[in-house]
């Protein structure tokens, strides 16, 4: 037969290398989006907790949507509570802090693998929301 090729039964390495990469990448994903995601989620929540401090000037209610909006979101509590999170206030000024330790338990790993998160966020006098 004209212009037919017969296949030797090996793959192309190139094509071996991108299918091995892709598997790779996808299991690390599957073992590290989640600690990220909630990390991202927690951003966004902070910032919502301060922009609450901004309207009512009280710490309680800045707390309280925090709790509700981390359960909203679905943020497991034995990874990240409201323990984790410190508020500070003066008459001006506000100051959350949430610190908080991930732990991921990886196959053929002994150790579960560790990661720290902090988020920062403070409202000055005018009102003027900062976060790292």
């Amino acid at each position: 037969m004209v212009g037919t090729r017969k296949r030797n039964g090996r793959g192309n390495p190139f094509t071996l290398a991108i299918l091995t990469l892709t598997v790779i990448g996808g299991v690390a994903g599957y073992y590290l989006f989640p600690m990220h995601w909630n990390y991202w989620n927690m951003k966004q929540l902070t910032r919502e907790s301060a922009r609450e401090w901004i309207r009512s000037k009280k710490v309680e209610f800045a707390k309280s949507v925090l709790v509700t909006d981390m359960k909203k979101k679905g943020i497991d509590d034995d990874e990240i509570s409201i323990k984790d999170c410190r508020f500070r206030d003066s008459r001006s000024s506000f100051q959350l802090i949430c610190e908080w330790t991930s732990y991921v338990e990886i196959p053929l790993r002994d150790a579960p693998l560790m990661k720290e998160f902090s988020i920062n966020v403070e409202v000055d006098g005018a009102g003027n929301i900062e976060q790292w």
